[in-house]
């Protein structure tokens, strides 16, 4: 194992008190080594700082560097932590609440090297990302179950698909650093969608990412329904909003199937009130397919007494996201392509 390349691991976090510790013990835990573990804070004001300080002066297998990242959103952070890494390949956590299992590192580690003897335009591998509830309460596992489910996440390869390929994007990737240091970085300009972004560039410039079943992350979803509401708003928000600063579509049709359907929804109606016929019955067609498929889906996905709360989650997450994507559409800020938290809204770390 001492013959293994140097893997630098790298975690934004901002007020991640509550789960820094248990991100920092899964990464102690690995199957591989040598490992360097980057901290990049942005400027925490609920002891996060410390509690990293803390750990890091106790006795472990990793070195421990926390950073300051002063602009306080995630794709400053990255940036951040790829030019300080000294290790010859990245891991990137994209959420402090994800917990690697313990051979997470080393299976995409081989992968990577595997794939790269015959083919050295792949940049990245990543495994899946199996969404678990962070507590026990009834909306926190609703909420869990519905991002496991296709009907509510579309066709996410990362978090539902068990067969290994080559995808659009990546959860909890790791990077051959030399081809990441070739390539622009993260757009400090986007609080959220960066990594969309990146992985557009990178398979726009000829280089490939690939999906292995076999490293799986645990990842705590947000475990109340406004928590959930706000992050599909932000998230659509950064759809409209990425598109119209890149002046390019770095994203798959799931990320605005739920816009073009409300969309549809509000011309149908439209044209109902104004009393045309047919508009009407596409209208209530197209609810009612809706509905049923939502229902189904919930029940496959819980088949008891509370499967209700999964559908419910299902139309929270998809009208917020739609709002998001039209509130993009609409803002102000829109085009406005500055970095920092106060011209990111919704990058607040809670993916």
């Amino acid at each position: 194992m001492t013959e293994n390349p140097l893997v630098s691991v790298i975690v934004v976090v901002r007020n991640g008190r509550r789960d820094i510790l248990g991100v920092l013990e899964s990464i102690q835990q690995q199957h591989y080594a040598p490992l360097e573990i980057l901290i990049v804070d942005g400027m925490s004001d609920d002891g996060t700082k410390a509690l990293v300080e803390n750990y890091a002066r106790s006795s472990h297998a990793c070195s421990i560097r926390l950073l300051d990242n002063p602009d306080r959103i995630q794709s400053s952070g990255w940036n951040i932590g790829i030019r300080a890494a000294t290790g010859s390949y990245l891991l990137r956590i994209d959420a402090v609440h994800c917990r690697l299992q313990a051979n997470h590192i080393r299976c995409c580690f081989e992968k990577l090297l595997e794939l790269q003897q015959f083919d050295p335009s792949v940049a990245a591998t990543g495994g899946r990302r199996l969404s678990v509830a962070r507590t026990e309460s009834a909306w926190s596992e609703a909420i869990a179950l519905a991002q496991s489910c296709r009907f509510g996440v579309g066709n996410a390869g990362y978090r539902l698909d068990t067969k290994a390929g080559f995808k659009d994007t990546l959860g909890v990737p790791l990077y051959d650093r030399r081809i990441l240091l070739n390539v622009e970085l993260f757009d400090e300009s986007l609080g959220r969608s960066e990594d969309n972004d990146l992985h557009a560039r990178l398979r726009q410039q000829g280089f490939k990412l690939y999906f292995t079943p076999d490293a799986t992350v645990v990842y705590h979803p947000r475990s109340t329904l406004s928590g959930i509401a706000s992050q599909m708003f932000h998230n659509g928000w950064w759809v409209s909003v990425t598109t119209l600063r890149k002046h390019c579509f770095p994203f798959g049709a799931r990320h605005v199937t739920p816009f073009l359907f409300y969309l549809t929804l509000t011309c149908l109606m439209l044209l109902s009130i104004s009393g045309f016929f047919l508009p009407r019955i596409l209208f209530c067609g197209m609810v009612a397919i809706y509905l049923s498929a939502s229902l189904g889906a919930a029940f496959q996905a819980s088949a008891c007494g509370r499967f209700w709360r999964v559908a419910v989650v299902f139309w929270l997450m998809h009208f917020c996201y739609a709002a998001g994507t039209t509130a993009g559409l609409l803002a102000r800020e829109t085009r406005t392509a500055e970095k920092g938290a106060l011209t990111a809204p919704g990058a607040d770390y809670g993916l």
